[in-house]
């Protein structure tokens, strides 16, 4: 059958669509095309108009021709480079609208999976049994609490004594700190002697006696 009435050709696959960020980014060179042309326009026109200055009859209008034919062609590339930037700015507008919709998937699917996971974690508590353990740790430290007061209280008789007691004794304690304690070795309780005068008595006492060049006594002969 196939020989008689032929096969259906294959369609040719068509080429992958490019991305926004792709298209963006050619718009973007030709625009930067079409400004590089758009220069170079400008730098002729400014040639030919010192030109007509300078000129007069004919060769100004020749040069006057060929400016206007120049400004034609710079109004059809200023044409080109509104609407390549026209093209451009929807394109990244969709391009933005787009990454922002996937910023948003990746949010609400963070968000569902988060949500999964805490009601899981939810499911294996109990209410109850968390009710019940503050109660079981409040009792505790009230225990706690109760003993720490049992060990702090006196033993003995201690609590028998009378506070105007300790402040009497404490008040002659401070009487105590007020006396003065003599001090023996002032040397004004002590006695005062001149040694000149206990030798001039000595010598009075054992009588003159002569003596020598130094001032020892001379021995009897």
């Amino acid at each position: 059958m196939n020989r008689i009435f032929g096969s259906k050709k294959k369609k040719k696959e068509a080429p992958p669509a490019m991305s926004l960020d792709e298209v963006s980014a050619k718009m973007d060179k030709k625009s930067g095309h079409i400004d590089t042309k758009i220069a170079q326009l400008d730098k002729k026109i400014l040639v030919l108009k010192k030109k007509m200055k300078n000129s007069r009859g004919a060769a100004k209008q020749r040069y006057k021709n060929q400016a206007l034919q120049l400004l034609k062609r710079r109004k059809m590339y200023d044409q080109q480079a509104g609407i390549i930037g026209q093209q451009q700015f929807n394109v990244d507008q969709m391009s933005f609208t787009m990454d922002s919709i996937k910023d948003t998937q990746t949010v609400v699917a963070t968000m569902k999976e988060t949500a999964k996971t805490m009601k899981t974690q939810f499911e294996e508590l109990n209410i109850d049994e968390v009710d019940d353990l503050y109660d079981d740790m409040d009792d505790m430290m009230m225990d706690a609490d109760e003993m720490n007061e049992i060990m702090g209280r006196n033993m003995g008789n201690m609590d028998e004594i009378d506070d105007d007691e300790l402040e009497a004794e404490l008040d002659g304690l401070s009487d105590l700190e007020d006396m003065e304690e003599p001090d023996y070795l002032e040397a004004n309780d002590m006695p005062v002697v001149n040694a000149q005068e206990t030798v001039t008595d000595n010598n009075a006492d054992a009588g003159e006696k002569e003596t020598d060049d130094f001032g020892l006594p001379v021995a009897a002969q």
